[in-house]
């Protein structure tokens, strides 16, 4: 049961209760406590998924960390001067490096920073 339909069934239950008092008497805390479970049953997966996220995140931003160092001692394997620019042309080995580096980050260079299959 999602949001929506739990605030459908509060809705109806205030509608019984005003124009049929005397089921509303029996039927309003019985669907109180039931209410109130499934609120709680709502919150607490809503807990457990925020908790997943920013354990996932804090994974990624380990991960893009080693990939940021890993990245960097490529490049300075094979340009230690910082020479490169636009127009240089840059080794296969190079590139071929950088591109298993990414396929080996693949998941977190996903989630962490919006990469596409393009990106690959």
């Amino acid at each position: 049961m999602n949001l929506t339909n739990l605030l459908q069934v509060v809705i109806l239950l205030i509608l019984v209760k005003q124009f049929y008092p005397a089921i509303g008497e029996i039927l309003v805390p019985v669907a109180i406590v039931i209410l109130a479970a499934i609120g709680l049953e709502l919150f607490i997966a809503y807990w457990k998924k925020q908790r997943a996220a920013k354990k996932q995140r804090e994974e990624d931003e380990t991960d893009f960390w080693k990939w940021q160092k890993s990245r960097d001692a490529i490049r300075a394997q094979y340009d230690p001067e910082h020479e490169w620019n636009e127009i240089s042309t840059i080794p296969q080995e190079y590139s071929s490096e950088i591109q298993e580096l990414n396929s080996k980050y693949q998941g977190m260079l996903r989630r962490r920073n919006g990469w596409t299959d393009h990106d690959f």
